[in-house]
């Protein structure tokens, strides 16, 4: 059974984002200021993950760009409205149903990407 795997920017008091859904407190993107010799190996991560599981919000708030060989990956996307699929995108309303059968095939890890809204159903 594939992994699905959470990889998240959490304070210490376990908000992802602020209250009007901002994110500007997560510093470090873009720059060696923290860097570190026990630092995280995100681009390692994103090699592992074929498919990377979404909210609709997050999908807008975050360029599929910024995710290191997006070209190659499956992106699934949770949405409540109908949306049109397009490239490596697909739109979802069962997204537990949907995690339940990408685990069930062969392949890479899942990556469970998104804000507080997909982390309910990490109990999968």
């Amino acid at each position: 059974m594939r992994r699905l795997v959470l990889n998240i920017a959490m304070s210490l008091a376990g908000f992802i984002a602020r209250k009007d859904g901002s994110y500007d407190w997560i510093e470090g993107h873009g720059t060696d200021k923290y860097d570190t010799v026990l630092q995280f190996d995100n681009q390692k991560f994103f090699n592992n993950c074929d498919t990377v599981v979404m909210g609709r919000k997050s999908l807008e708030d975050c360029p599929l760009e910024m995710i290191g060989g997006y070209q190659e990956k499956q992106f699934i996307v949770a949405s409540h409205t109908e949306q049109t699929d397009y490239g490596n995108v697909r739109f979802v309303w069962d997204i537990i149903g949907e995690i339940m059968e990408l685990r069930s095939r062969e392949g890479g890890d899942i990556w469970l990407f998104g804000g507080v809204a997909q982390v309910w159903f990490r109990t999968v």
